[in-house]
């Protein structure tokens, strides 16, 4: 519209240059009756545009893929170069992953979009998807169950905790299911966790807890090169 001022400009009331206001400027280049120049095909008009609602089948009998099924579809994940249309990203089953330069605030930016999960693999039967978001080896997001900690609240608790606190704060945390206790060494760790943290344990199993414990599969992590 301002490339074109010149088709408006200096014509009635229209000033020669456009202003600087944006509304100003278009009631002034369409006019009251929203068409002052017809020769190019433009009509303006109010509308009340509204965010199409867009529904999602999910399974009832909702099961994360197995380690085989997994492999499988990671393999089969899919890369999109950067063009006009947005940066690059990562397609795996259906699940957006973009990783970009975001120059207007100065940061690497992740942005996650599960629109158009696939249903068949990762569609929780309430329309969500299972997510854990690890930056670095710190597990910033987790929602792969109802009963998932956040995780940066509990570190930023034992990280300012002197050694007397800290066993107090992870007893209590491994109580209420936030972290679990290994059952080699008793080592506490970070609910999120699948391996014992504690140098020289190392070991694999988790032990889940609460009374969904049985139900729960693993969830899929997005492990992040650099945070809705």
């Amino acid at each position: 519209m301002r490339a074109s001022w010149a088709n408006v400009g200096g014509q009635g009331d229209v000033p020669d240059e456009p202003p600087a206001d944006d509304a100003e400027a278009v009631d002034l280049y369409y006019g009251p009756d929203g068409d002052p120049v017809p020769d190019q095909g433009f009509e303006l008009y109010c509308e009340e545009i509204g965010r199409a609602q867009r529904s999602r089948i999910a399974p009832l009998n909702f099961v994360f893929p197995d380690a085989m099924t997994a492999e499988g579809l990671n393999r089969a994940a899919v890369f999109y170069a950067a063009d006009d249309d947005g940066p690059s990203c990562i397609e795996v089953v259906g699940v957006l992953v973009f990783g970009y330069l975001d120059a207007n605030d100065g940061v690497v930016r992740v942005s996650v979009h599960v629109d158009n999960a696939d249903p068949e693999h990762v569609v929780r039967p309430d329309g969500t998807v299972p997510l854990r978001v690890v930056v670095e080896d710190t597990v910033v997001f987790d929602d792969s169950n109802h009963d998932a900690p956040h995780p940066p609240v509990l570190e930023q608790l034992l990280d300012a905790a002197d050694p007397e606190q800290r066993a107090v704060i992870s007893s209590v945390a491994v109580s209420a299911g936030l972290m679990w206790s290994c059952p080699s060494c008793e080592w506490p760790n970070p609910r999120a966790t699948e391996r014992c943290e504690r140098p020289g344990c190392g070991r694999e199993v988790k032990a889940a807890t609460g009374p969904r414990a049985a139900a729960l599969d693993p969830a899929p992590v997005l492990a992040l090169e650099g945070p809705r």
